[in-house]
């Protein structure tokens, strides 16, 4: 593993394979060639097959925004290190290769360069778990504190970010409903499964940032939960000893956070 912080990688999603490393990629070869009269890119193999479901084209077109490009899909194709496959290429006003990059997305948001397929390295000099559990037993060493000297002080600032972004993200999919972006025309389910009935009082945490935590009532959900189709349920706020049903004490209420996942009911 080189980083922790390459399993927590913050991008644009919906892919972290075929948007989020595709358009990382573009902004690298567009910083190397900013002068470039236009841009040509190629997507192979499953990234050509799939990459309009994932918005691959939407992410390339946002990174050159106004700058001229080319974008050619061949799915059936693909280059040696990786089914995931991109070329680059950096045109004159004549329409001339200047320039081309060899790249590939390598899963999790990582890239491969074809040029420098080995230039990765671990910020960690151990690196199976045994070694490290007999380091930190002789040196008194935490874990944490393993961790951190070899990710920089700035890592837990890395994982607070993360953290907000995951929230956020869950906070989105609980609020929203409609059609999922990319032409797949699938509808958000995340925010039905809260109108489902339940049979026992789910207390969460609230998440930082959430605001107040709304109630609702548990007849209120059955009803919404069997209409046809299921709809949402908008909690109201209100004092955590009333239904906001019935406005009265009532044990049936159930707390809903910001960060409720979908319950199996």
């Amino acid at each position: 593993m080189e980083s922790i912080r390459h399993i927590y990688r913050i991008g644009t999603g919906p892919s972290s394979s075929h948007t989020m490393a595709p358009r990382k990629a573009a902004q690298t070869f567009l910083k190397r060639h900013p002068k470039a009269a236009a841009f040509r890119v190629t997507l192979y193999g499953s990234l050509a097959a799939t990459g309009r479901g994932h918005l691959t084209d939407k992410a390339l077109y946002d990174v050159f925004r106004d700058r001229p490009m080319e974008l050619l899909w061949l799915p059936d194709e693909q280059l040696p290190l990786h089914p995931n496959g991109m070329l680059f290429e950096a045109l004159s006003a004549s329409r001339d290769i200047e320039n081309r990059w060899q790249v590939y997305s390598v899963g999790g948001g990582a890239l491969l360069d074809a040029d420098h397929p080995d230039e990765n390295r671990s910020c960690y000099p151990l690196h199976t778990l045994e070694e490290i559990l007999k380091h930190t037993t002789d040196s008194g060493e935490s874990l944490w504190e393993y961790v951190l000297n070899h990710e920089g002080t700035d890592f837990p600032d890395h994982l607070a970010e993360v953290w907000d972004v995951m929230s956020t993200a869950i906070r989105n999919g609980l609020e929203n409903a409609g059609v999922i972006p990319g032409g797949l025309g699938l509808g958000r389910k995340a925010i039905y499964s809260i109108a489902r009935p339940v049979s026992t009082a789910i207390i969460l945490k609230t998440m930082p940032g959430s605001g107040p935590t709304p109630w609702l009532c548990r007849k209120k959900m059955r009803r919404a939960a069997s209409s046809s189709p299921p709809r949402p349920v908008e909690p109201a706020v209100h004092c955590l000893r009333s239904c906001a049903t019935c406005r009265k004490p009532c044990h049936a209420a159930m707390r809903i956070s910001s960060a409720l996942l979908p319950q199996r009911v």
